[in-house]
Formats: structure tokens, C-alpha cells, sequence
């Protein structure tokens, strides 16, 4: 099934320059480097779950994220995900502008994760644009190197770990970001499985074994913590 994309895209020089701003390759230009991408640049906007973009599919746009997060994942035949990395406000993906500069499909798929607001700039114009700000070129391969190593640092990780340590590590991480009175993860079992590099069965089955420990306490789309304490007991144990 071809994919559907569902863009808002307007021209909106106020927005732009706020978004542009958060990027230190456009916030240390010049007026005269600023006003020239400016011109060329639009705003998209979309809601959570849209793909911005997919495997082997058109990239013919840079997207410089405002507000929001991109979730970047490939995807085999078996319909199993892995998560790359998250793309937020102030960061750039080097999947989007790899295929954007070389002119090449992309390698991977994007879809936001939160309603999202970004810079688009089309690819050809972004491209004459690099190549004359020297300062851009030098902020893309720096961010560009530091994603790498991360995503290095992340497949070390699923080779090394067994599945029980990357899955309270992960759960003990996402808890910490929570928010609510009681600690609560959001996410499906299917999506923990693309997070991990594994699948389903594998999280709900270690996921009942947690629960079975009182240390979580697992519901449909929902996990809560029961006990840290025996959440972390069992990284002793792996």
C-alpha cells in the first residue's frame, strides 16, 4: 500500500526564523545567509503517527524540527521494526539529509510521534545553500558523527545484553521520565519490542515475568512500577 502523506505546508517567515534559531549552524550565519534560506524555507506541520517519509521512498526536503520528535526505525518484510534514534527540536537527521544532499532514496522511515512543527527546505535549494556557509557543513558532519557513535553505543548494546537487562534498563530509564504520581510508561508491547530489537512475544513474555516479581504492574498500552527496588534487583541478575 503506497504511503500517505498528510502535510501542512505554509510559507511563514516569522516561524521559520523561531525555528531556524534553535539551530546554531542558522543562529550563527549571517543576515544575509539567514535571508537566503528564509526565502526558500516553509513550515510543516502534521499529526502524531503521520510517516514524513519511507524506505526507498522521495526525500526531497530538509526538516529542521521545532516542536515534536520523529521516531527513525527500518522495518523488514515481517513487518518487525528497529528504532534508530529520535530526531527533536535542534537536532537533524542524518538519514533526511544524507538522501536529501545525494539526491537518493532513503534508507530508513520517519513518522512523528508527537503533532509536529518543523522548517521543510527543499532539498536543491538547502544544497546550494550548504555549499557556501562552511560553518553548516562543519555543524552537520559534528552532528552527524555524534549520532553515528550513539547508534553504534546502541547496536553494542543489543549484542552484548541479554534481552532481561536491556528491558528493565529501558523500563527503569523511561519511568524516570515519567511525569505522573505513580511512574507509568505509555507505549506498547510492540513498540518496546522496536525500541529493544526484538519482538513482541519476547517483551510480554519478560514482561510477566516483572510483573509475576511485583515489580511492575502491566496493562493494555500501560506499565506501571510497583517496586524499583525489584525492578533493578534483576539487573543483578543478568
Amino acid at each position: 500500500m503506497p504511503i500517505r502523506y498528510k502535510f501542512d505546508i505554509q510559507k511563514d517567515d516569522e516561524d521559520a526564523r523561531r525555528i531556524l534559531m534553535k539551530y546554531p549552524f542558522f543562529e550563527n550565519s549571517t543576515e544575509v545567509a539567514r535571508e537566503k534560506l528564509l526565502r526558500d524555507t516553509r513550515i510543516l506541520r502534521c499529526e502524531s503517527g503521520q510517516i514524513l517519509y519511507g524506505h526507498d521512498g522521495p526525500c526531497d526536503k530538509v526538516m529542521l524540527i521545532g516542536s515534536g520528535s520523529v521516531r527513525v526505525y527500518v522495518s523488514g518484510k515481517s513487518g518487525r521494526e528497529f528504532t534508530l534514534y529520535r530526531v527533536t527540536a535542534g537536532e537533524i537527521c542524518p538519514v533526511n539529509i544524507q538522501s536529501a544532499c545525494d539526491n537518493a532514496g532513503v534508507v530508513a522511515y520517519a513518522t512523528a510521534e508527537d503533532k509536529l512543527e518543523a522548517a521543510v527546505i527543499p532539498a536543491h535549494k538547502f544544497r546550494f545553500w550548504l555549499s557556501d556557509f562552511a560553518e553548516a557543513k562543519q555543524y552537520l558532519f559534528e552532528s552527524t558523527f555524534k549520532r553515528f557513535v550513539d547508534l553504534i553505543s546502541r547496536i553494542r548494546t543489543i549484542t552484548t545484553h541479554k534481552i532481561d537487562r536491556r528491558l528493565a534498563e529501558f523500563l527503569l530509564r523511561k519511568f524516570k521520565e515519567s511525569d505522573a504520581p505513580r511512574p507509568l510508561i505509555a507505549m506498547t508491547q510492540e513498540d518496546i519490542a522496536g525500541e529493544l530489537g526484538t519482538v513482541r512475544e519476547v517483551v510480554g513474555r519478560r514482561l510477566q515475568q516483572l510483573e509475576s516479581a511485583q515489580a511492575i504492574e502491566v496493562g493494555r498500552g500501560r506499565i506501571w512500577l510497583s517496586d524499583e527496588g525489584r525492578l533493578r534487583a534483576t539487573l543483578d541478575q543478568t
